[in-house]
């Protein structure tokens, strides 16, 4: 992103850059999901003070860091840039802090004993990104920053399934 110095805000958020990542990283995935959301922030000629409100409503609980940095990208007419420099931030926290990321998608809340054998997996300075996914049935999908990727969901094995009865027809 040009725009932003990625890792000048990187130094200057500090102890906060990890809620700062989380934040944006949050926003952008709810931009990735929604199609009429993430128009509605990139379009120029909707009010400043109409995206701000939107996001208040999206991320009451948002660190005011957070909030600060998404009003810089409202103000400056950069909201396409939002999904960059979430990824960015991540990438930069994995390099400098060696934090690994994972996205970890099951079909029901994980216990305290599966959440430590998920961090055992992804590995030291685990950071895990749990998404309830109903589709899954039963078992769990991790995917880590680093690009490992785990998959025991009973969909997968499924999909599995039916591709090899399918090659064996």
């Amino acid at each position: 992103m040009n725009d932003i110095d990625i890792k000048k805000l990187f130094d200057l958020a500090e102890d906060e850059v990890v809620e700062l990542e989380d934040g944006l990283n949050t926003f952008a995935k709810l931009l990735q999901e929604k199609y009429d959301l993430r128009v509605f922030f990139e379009r120029p000629d909707i009010p400043a003070a109409n995206k701000k409100k939107m996001l208040a409503d999206l991320l009451p609980d948002a660190e005011p860091i957070v909030i600060q940095v998404l009003h810089f990208l409202i103000d400056e007419c950069l909201g396409k840039g939002a999904c960059s420099l979430s990824e960015q931030m991540t990438k930069l926290l994995f390099e400098r802090r060696n934090i690994n990321y994972a996205d970890v998608h099951t079909p029901y809340p994980l216990t305290v004993k599966e959440n430590e054998e998920i961090e055992q997996f992804v590995g030291e300075n685990a950071h895990l990104r749990v998404t309830i996914d109903p589709s899954l049935i039963a078992g769990v999908r991790i995917l880590t920053y680093d690009g490992r990727l785990f998959d025991s969901s009973l969909k997968r094995a499924i999909e599995r399934l039916k591709e090899e009865l399918t090659y064996a027809a």
